[in-house]
């Protein structure tokens, strides 16, 4: 009953907003801050939730093939001049930043 409550935007408790927050890792505050129109919330990682926004959380052994297939693309449709060496070695440099800054696991290999 209570998640239904929340779900059609009906006022529950402020400790039964506490546990939804920390369940889904808003930042407190988060539920009355929808209820009362925000269109975006922040995660506790610092991410932001906007509204119609899905957020998937992939798996480390992911991430790097992630970042350098997204890095490709962009070379492709930004830089069509590059070679495909030159953008493996944008990838290689780009992944190795992304470690630096502790967003990608460290290397293993």
């Amino acid at each position: 009953m209570t998640y239904r409550r929340i779900e059609e935007a009906k006022r529950v408790q402020a400790a039964t907003y506490a546990k939804l927050e920390q369940g889904f890792d808003m930042t407190p505050g988060s539920c009355l801050g929808i209820l009362d129109g925000a269109r975006s919330i922040q995660l506790r990682d610092g991410t932001e939730m906007t509204e119609g926004a899905r957020i998937t959380r992939l798996p480390d052994s992911s991430l790097e093939d992630e970042a350098r297939q997204s890095v490709t693309q962009a070379a492709i449709a930004t830089t069509p001049d590059l070679t495909a060496r030159e953008i493996h070695a944008l990838s290689d440099k780009v992944v190795e930043e992304l470690r630096r800054r502790g967003i990608l696991p460290p290397n293993t290999d």
